[in-house]
């Protein structure tokens, strides 16, 4: 009888561990593709900085069909690889993404439809922007070595040719034949955009701005626009410090047409965007202004009253971008405005966002 209902113990204990080891495939947690959202990077990419000397600087992805947020984009590609420190630039070209590490320095390739690692381009010393000449080369410009290196685009190598610049170059624009170099004045100051043939590579001409010039938009009139920081004071180099300005030079004959300053002494604006239809300027001052290419002096009120770290327009659906940096410790948050000044939506990002690329 013990025996009888001791195997019949056993039998039952069986099937139930059986049964357990079995469930049904709809009691299985379902899993989650953190890259389900991406699109192909069909949407907004925000690149952060991150806390300097951290490594943290990453990429977010913004999917604009169901408003979507994909943080650390890099990481969770490339099996949690940390892209380096202080993320400055992307630039997208050829199905690639070349993000510009500036303290690390270095400019990490990726793959735009998966984001994953391709290479990595070295034998910089501060980068800060990539810029694409032609479908051969692309312009490095290097901060601290005061000139701009090039990129043969067919194997992502430097060339080893470099072109002088002045203090600090930052962005650069294409327009005709020439590419126009913003010197911003590095750790010193410098008030000058240089001109270069994009054929030779050699500097044909300089053009005389306001101080610190950062950033380079051309309007629907060709016309091309620059946004000048001013100095900053440095009583241990003997600066004093100067007012921003806007100014505008006309392409055909490197001369400047318009200069208009900005704000009040103490207002040292970096960063500028453009709309869809290429006539009205937006720059980050006190909060985000709003300037007509016809207009003949510079607002003084703003357009959206927030103070932000960086700014963009999406020139497809002119919906403005603020990067929020909060106190550059913490995760930051990106705010969406129509072109009417009226906030969309606000999203939770990475540490110290600063640029967007529209895709």
């Amino acid at each position: 009888m013990k025996q009888i209902r001791f195997s019949t113990l056993i039998t039952a204990a069986i099937i139930l561990v059986a049964s357990a080891c079995h469930k049904k495939p709809a009691d299985q947690p379902v899993p989650v593709d953190p890259l389900a959202n991406y699109n192909n990077g069909t949407g907004v990419f925000i690149v952060h900085e991150g806390q300097f000397g951290h490594n943290n600087s990453s990429v977010s992805f913004f999917n604009k069909n169901n408003n979507t947020v994909i943080n650390n984009l890099y990481g969770i590609s490339n099996n949690n690889i940390l892209l380096g420190d202080v993320a400055q630039s992307m630039t997208i070209y050829n199905s690639k993404a070349y993000i510009v590490v500036n303290n690390t320095p270095k400019v990490e390739i990726a793959g735009l439809s998966d984001f994953k690692h391709q290479s990595t381009l070295t034998g910089l010393s501060s980068p800060r922007y990539l810029y694409v000449v032609d479908s051969s080369k692309a312009y490095i410009s290097d901060w601290i070595s005061n000139n701009i290196k090039i990129l043969a685009l067919s194997s992502n190598t430097l060339t080893g040719t470099t072109i002088p610049t002045g203090e600090g170059p930052e962005q650069m624009i294409k327009v005709g034949n020439n590419v126009y170099v913003a010197n911003s004045g590095g750790f010193a100051k410098d008030s000058t955009v240089f001109v270069i043939n994009a054929t030779t590579n050699a500097v044909i001409d300089t053009i005389f701005t306001g101080i610190n010039p950062t950033c380079l938009k051309v309007d629907k009139n060709n016309m091309l626009w620059i946004l000048c920081s001013g100095n900053y004071p440095d009583p241990s180099k003997s600066i004093i410090e100067t007012r921003a300005k806007l100014v505008m030079v006309n392409p055909s004959t490197n001369t400047v047409v318009t200069s208009i300053v900005i704000g009040n002494l103490g207002d040292h604006p970096y960063r500028m965007a453009i709309n869809k239809t290429n006539d009205i300027l937006y720059f980050e001052n006190t909060g985000i202004y709003k300037f007509a290419i016809t207009d003949v002096t510079a607002p003084n009120v703003p357009f959206i009253t927030k103070s932000f770290y960086g700014i963009g327009v999406d020139y497809n659906t002119d919906i403005i971008y603020g990067a929020d940096a909060k106190d550059f410790t913490l995760k930051g948050e990106i705010y969406r405005y129509n072109n009417s000044g009226v906030m969309i939506d606000s999203y939770s990002v990475g540490v110290v966002p600063s640029g967007f690329v529209f895709h």
